[in-house]
């Protein structure tokens, strides 16, 4: 199917009416795809020199990012958690077409296929009620195949999987709301829930489409934190990554063993700001 691609300028939102449930009824504020936070943080997942409309497009891994204002009803103090930790992602990416290196996401309400939503952040789970609401209007298309919607929603229900299971009493205990949220788990055992099933998710695109995180370790948030994983694609046998962020500072290590033989290692810092982002090898 053809899926129209999301720019920076797109406005996204929960429907209906900017609404989702943390708790009880919120109001989700819209935002652009280029969310100014989410880009400081390197959430936002864009291109850098594939442009429509002289816009960069929007890379299958995007998050708008934290600090989406949100205000529950009744009004609660715990909206303030809910902005500073917010969440709106991709959940489908056309694994065949890719702009610097990365699927092109795909997220649409309009257009010759049932509408492919965005993840919105929520309580006890995420929902899939986010959508661009002008990406329809957009010119250029990219061909999504039925295994890319399968591995999109392989992905969502493995995260929603994780939440409840999550949930359950052996689980229980640990950290306050704050600190779970910086760290990504109230304690060891969810942390290790959460990363064996994202793995096994991981592999399950890998079978679907021929690309993904075989292994996949994160802990920290979009503030501070550390990723490590193990990826497969059509180029790379195994690529390893290493990533480390602390505010807008990302430092990526990588190595490579590629298809052809060849091998190759990277490091790259880049520093996030409202105005751009700026990446330099090692």
């Amino acid at each position: 199917m053809r899926v129209k691609v999301s720019l920076t300028n797109d406005i996204c939102l929960p429907l209906p009416a900017s609404m989702t449930m943390h708790g009880g009824l919120c109001f989700e504020s819209p935002t652009p795809m280029m969310w100014p936070t989410g880009f400081a943080l390197q959430q936002n997942k864009l291109t850098t020199s594939v442009f429509h409309k002289s816009k960069f497009i929007v890379l299958g891994d995007h998050d708008c990012g934290h600090m989406i204002p949100h205000i529950t009803i009744p009004a609660s103090p715990m909206s303030l958690l809910y902005t500073a930790f917010s969440k709106r992602t991709m959940m489908f990416a056309a694994s065949k077409v890719k702009a610097n290196g990365a699927s092109i996401g795909c997220a649409e309400i309009f257009g010759p296929h049932p509408p492919l939503p965005m993840s919105c952040c929520g309580s006890p789970v995420s929902l899939p009620i986010g959508f661009p609401l002008f990406s329809w209007l957009n010119t250029v298309s990219v061909g999504l195949s039925s295994l890319d919607i399968v591995a999109g929603a392989v992905s969502y229900a493995a995260k929603i999987l994780a939440k409840l299971i999550g949930r359950l009493p052996f689980f229980k205990g640990g950290y306050g709301e704050l600190v779970t949220e910086l760290v990504g788990a109230a304690n060891i055992k969810e942390w290790a829930l959460k990363n064996i099933i994202s793995s096994l998710a991981g592999m399950a695109k890998i079978a679907l489409t021929g690309e993904g995180k075989c292994v996949r370790v994160d802990l920290g948030s979009g503030y501070a934190g550390m990723r490590l994983s193990w990826k497969t694609s059509p180029e790379d046998r195994l690529r390893a990554e290493r990533e480390y962020q602390e505010g807008p500072v990302q430092l990526r290590l990588s190595h490579s063993d590629r298809r052809d033989g060849a091998t190759s290692n990277q490091s790259t810092t880049s520093v996030g700001s409202m105005a751009g982002n700026w990446g330099m090898p090692l």
